[in-house]
């Protein structure tokens, strides 16, 4: 599996338990600084 991959599975768990967490706006901050 490519890094990029790796990062992008990462970034989704990531994100999935800040949503179940409730805190949406958290998730986007937190999405953006990987742009």
């Amino acid at each position: 599996m490519s890094l990029n991959r790796q990062i992008e599975v990462w970034l989704h768990s990531r994100i999935e338990s800040f949503r179940h967490a409730d805190r949406p706006f958290i998730t986007l901050t937190y999405a953006q600084s990987w742009d």
